[in-house]
């Protein structure tokens, strides 16, 4: 395999509907397997204790990558890869830095070499840029990163600077344990995520042995506390994305005076394609991953109710109805569009000869955007409104049975006996999707564990993360990489 050029030194509801409920999550997956207490992850789970300073420094590095303000667009991602740079160097780790659209867009690849070149890497991915955030909106400035009442308050506090601050000081903590890896452990921290993905796309191609990597961690799935029923935490773990087709619907036609309604106005006919789109009759079905869920659940929470969830005809049927309940569950068992942007006229008394409508669809596993781009088209059935894709993704997923997964669950565990761990299928997509298709199996789980109303703030106002709870993610990350990395812990 080829070496890196980056050099190193060393509360009481239906607990489905609770469940399936979350925003950003969604059902996917088999059950994670379950390895026993002899085995490497299970054994080495809490078994490390971190330098406290180390853990101090969650929090500030947090506040500090708050605070330069990435915001995407425009896209400002150089700040916090310098921040991260600075600290990476300072643990005699020199991480490799290059631009790939402008000086200020920029990817970082930190190396901690392995003994054993022929393993695939681990790579822990972050990425640097945050989506805008509007301070009229929120309580507390959204760039200060300001502490109250325990809470760390700043855009990217979730999503996603608080994973990049704990996955750059795990490689600090593993570069100061001394302890020897047999597989290379890599830190990528990508720019544009939130638009375009071009940062990972441009990873790729910079860094090709990204490609085929043993497995690559970053966000999409969370630790929700009392999400299925009180007392009770999940490991949400995403193995799986909906795909995406953007697309613009135009037209043009005659302009005229409002006065006169002209029948071939542009914007009648993106009116009338628009309204065919979300008129449309949809499929609800229960996917492969979406079923498996479901059973997982069942198997780990037992009696009737799992009972019922184990059986695979009685949990795509309980499946269909329990996830009507909500938009965001809704979305579980149907191919998505939402209308985004509207465009049209600059007067009101103009009736102007252009008009342009955006659509945002989100789809199933099993559904090619090639293929619903032309259902599309069908729908619209008007040869003068242009169909123009702005972008697209093909839905993608990883193997549940997945040692990273066995890894996660263990640690968990370990600590949270009473955990339910589900892998998941995300409605939205990351980053993952670019590196599965190179070969890399991806996974989603911010080691933080979440109260809904934190969860829900992600992207939204007042984007918050208990900072004690953040502090704790690091132990578990450090943890989870070494069972994976070090020598003791083979896993393929």
């Amino acid at each position: 395999m080829a070496r890196w050029s980056a050099t190193s030194t060393t509360r009481a509801a239906p607990p489905l509907a609770l469940l399936l409920a979350g925003a950003q999550l969604a059902c996917a997956g088999g059950p994670a397997p379950a390895p026993s207490s002899s085995s490497p992850a299970a054994t080495r789970a809490s078994s490390h204790e971190l330098d406290q300073a180390l853990i101090d420094e969650v929090v500030p590095l947090t506040q500090a990558l708050i605070r330069a303000r990435p915001e995407n667009p425009p896209g400002r991602e150089r700040a916090v890869v310098e921040l991260v740079a600075a600290r990476l160097r300072a643990a005699g780790i020199e991480p490799e830095v290059r631009a790939f659209a402008g000086d200020e867009r920029v990817n970082l690849l930190a190396v901690l070499p392995g003994s054993n070149r022929s393993l695939p890497p681990l790579v822990l991915v972050g990425h640097s840029d945050v989506v805008p955030a509007d301070a009229a909106d929120w309580a507390s400035p959204p760039w200060e990163g300001a502490l109250v009442g325990g809470r760390l308050i700043g855009r990217g506090a979730i999503d996603m600077l608080g994973m990049v601050a704990l996955e750059t000081l795990t490689m600090v903590a593993l570069a100061q344990s001394g302890l020897p890896l047999e597989r290379d452990v890599l830190l990528l921290v990508e720019g544009d995520e939130e638009v375009d993905g071009a940062g990972a796309q441009a990873a790729l191609r910079d860094w090709p042995a990204l490609g085929g990597a043993f497995a690559a961690l970053t966000e999409g799935g969370f630790l929700l506390e009392d999400y299925l029923r009180p007392g009770e935490d999940i490991a949400a773990i995403a193995v799986a994305e909906k795909g995406i087709l953007q697309v613009t619907l135009s037209a043009r036609g005659p302009s005229g005076h409002g006065a006169a309604p002209l029948p071939d106005a542009a914007p009648d006919r993106v009116v009338r394609a628009v309204a065919r789109v979300l008129g449309r009759d949809v499929e609800r079905r229960v996917t492969p991953p979406v079923a498996a869920q479901l059973r997982a659940l069942g198997a780990q929470r037992g009696g009737l109710e799992g009972l019922a969830l184990a059986t695979p005809g009685l949990s795509t049927a309980i499946g269909l109805q329990v996830l009507e309940a909500t938009a965001q569950t809704r979305a579980l068992t149907r191919d998505t569009c939402a209308l985004t942007m509207l465009s049209s006229g600059l007067k009101r008394n103009v009736i102007p000869a252009t008009a342009s409508a955006t659509l945002d669809c989100r789809l199933l596993p099993g559904t090619t955007p090639e293929a619903f781009r032309d259902r599309l088209l069908a729908i619209v059935d008007d040869p003068r409104v242009d169909l123009t894709v702005l972008g697209s993704v093909t839905p993608t997923s990883s193997s549940p049975e997945h040692p990273l997964v066995a890894a996660l669950t263990a640690r968990l565990k370990a600590e949270l006996p009473g955990l339910v761990v589900l892998p998941i299928l995300t409605r939205g997509t990351t980053d993952c999707s670019f590196l599965r298709a190179a070969g890399t199996p991806c996974f989603g789980l911010v080691p933080v564990r979440l109260e809904g109303h934190e969860l829900d703030a992600m992207h939204g106002a007042d984007e918050r993360v208990r900072a004690r709870e953040l502090e704790k993610g690091l132990s578990r990350l450090v943890d989870v990489v070494r069972a994976l990395a070090a020598p003791s812990a083979r896993t393929g």
